[in-house]
């Protein structure tokens, strides 16, 4: 199956970034720059994927690219690609 990086024990492997506001970059690191999403329609579907439970507050888009842990002296590689899962996630 494919990989759920959400999972508690699989976080750690990943950078988590969220959708960034009206400026030219999809995803930020930067809490200031996160772009809240507008409520969904159905009320039940308004949950924080952390936690599970239903959220008053606004929820974020967030995605990942895996951790990449390299042993000093290696080069860096630059290959990085947004893992396909979306999460939806509250401060």
């Amino acid at each position: 199956g494919q990989e759920v990086p959400i999972a508690k024990d699989k976080r750690a492997g990943f950078v988590w970034i969220a959708g960034a506001k009206g400026s030219r970059k999809k995803y930020t690191w930067n809490v200031d720059e996160m772009a809240p999403l507008p409520p969904f329609k159905q009320a039940s579907d308004n949950s924080c994927d952390i936690c599970g439970a239903s959220c008053s507050e606004v929820l974020y888009e967030f995605r990942c690219y895996q951790r990449i842990r390299r042993k000093p002296g290696t080069p860096v590689s630059m290959d990085r690609r947004l893992h396909p899962f979306v999460s939806f996630i509250s401060k």
